[in-house]
């Protein structure tokens, strides 16, 4: 039967290809959706024509690059990996994290399994091109390639990285993370795109965003209502955990409720922060909330805010038009010029294990609400039916075999006996 166990073998291996699935994702940070209407993005226009874009990519809260660059690649809601801002503090750990923070346990909850490292647990190469995290060890492993943050490298440097990458001769990446800091960078000669690096016809490209980005014109702060004695704040406008000094919560939630509307805020006790935001349940989401409304700035202190004045912002509620990120992705096993509705993006956690084959991993994302981007799969039917022919003249032969290896019967021993006698 080993003869027919190779044969299936040889049928698979024909079927599905020797080389790996190869995926890259790029993330342009803070590319809002409608760019695409207002400017040229003649790059970005043709994945579109030739592969799956969604109406917008509705993100997590809070609408801030770190948690939502780590929501991307885990599928999990900010509440549930635990990177609840580009800042914050840990009660726990009795420590602060900041965006130069790569301590695992920041990072490494026991049950976020970020796609690059699933990549590498099932065999796979992955790398990441100074992705939030990708530089951080998570379940004891760690992207083969790596890029720490390095503003000073230009975007045609990094993509000659990424694609050098893919096409080491001797240990290729299948599956990378390329952040970049700019909306619709401009393409290169040699990039993931060109006929040259062989990746475009086999490569699954998807290219996200975290967040949009709002208009700014006003800005309040915290200190105006606020004793600074009174509490902490972690965070970044126009959002902040805030954790009042021992005894004086009552007092800090009764100061900012009656200022709210004069601030322009909302305040929530972490019990009452609204269940679509999926932020609630963990221990860095500090006891009360304070978020700005859109067209405002929330800030700690003017006085120390002065000469840093910024006219646009992000991390508002991931309803808000301006939050929307934008979505695009073609590849070879993606529909072709296909147009979808708002895509949640815990969705792309098992939408990117899919392409790269790998077993499912718990999420907060549905590989259903992503099934409709597949291109049909192929009849198998030719395939079965030859690995059962094989089957069937394998198992035939071989029942011969042991038929005519078969001793001669009683009956023809008998026949035999008197011509010996006779003999005698």
């Amino acid at each position: 039967m080993l003869s027919v166990w190779f044969t299936c073998c040889a049928f698979w291996v024909c079927a599905h290809g020797s080389s790996p699935p190869l995926l890259l994702v790029l993330s342009l940070d803070g590319f809002w959706y409608k760019y695409r209407s207002l400017y040229r993005t003649p790059h970005i226009d043709r994945l579109a024509t030739e592969g799956v874009q969604a109406e917008y990519l509705r993100n997590a809260y809070v609408t801030k690059t770190f948690p939502n660059h780590f929501t991307i690649a885990t599928g999990l809601y900010e509440e549930s990996h635990g990177i609840v801002g580009n800042a914050m503090f840990d009660p726990v750990l009795n420590d602060s994290f900041d965006e130069s923070s790569r301590d695992p346990r920041w990072w490494d909850n026991g049950h976020s399994l970020p796609i690059w490292a699933a990549n590498q647990l099932h065999g796979g190469r992955s790398g990441s091109m100074m992705w939030p995290g990708g530089d951080v060890a998570i379940h004891g492993v760690s992207a083969h390639y790596v890029q720490s943050y390095d503003p000073s490298l230009n975007f045609s440097d990094r993509v000659d990285r990424v694609v050098s990458w893919f096409l080491h001769p001797k240990e290729p990446a299948n599956c990378v993370f390329f952040y970049y800091e700019e909306p619709d960078a401009t393409g290169h000669e040699h990039g993931p795109m060109s006929p040259r690096a062989k990746l475009w016809d086999r490569i699954h490209l998807i290219v996200v965003s975290d967040h949009g980005m709002a208009p700014v014109t006003r800005v309040s702060a915290l200190d105006e209502v606020l004793p600074p004695d009174s509490f902490r704040a972690y965070g970044t406008s126009p959002v902040w955990n805030i954790l009042p000094a021992q005894g004086r919560e009552h007092e800090v939630y009764a100061k900012l409720q009656e200022a709210s509307a004069r601030l322009h805020i909302r305040v929530y006790r972490s019990e009452e922060i609204p269940p679509e935001y999926h932020y609630r349940n963990n221990v860095r989401i500090l006891p009360i909330l304070a978020e700005a409304e859109p067209g405002w700035d929330l800030v700690i202190s003017k006085k120390s805010e002065r000469g840093n004045r910024t006219y646009g912002n992000h991390g508002y509620r991931p309803s808000l038009d301006w939050m929307h990120p934008l979505f695009v992705a073609r590849g070879p096993a993606l529909r072709k010029g296909q147009h979808v509705g708002p895509l949640a993006s815990v969705h792309l956690y098992p939408l990117m294990g899919h392409l790269l084959g790998l077993p499912s991993w718990p999420s907060n994302g549905s590989l259903h609400a992503v099934r409709h981007m597949f291109q049909p799969a192929p009849s198998n039917l030719p395939l079965l039916l030859a690995a059962a022919s094989v089957f069937l003249c394998t198992t035939v032969g071989l029942v011969a075999l042991v038929v005519c290896g078969q001793p001669h019967s009683n009956s023809s021993q008998e026949d035999e006996e008197p011509l010996l006698l006779l003999s005698a």
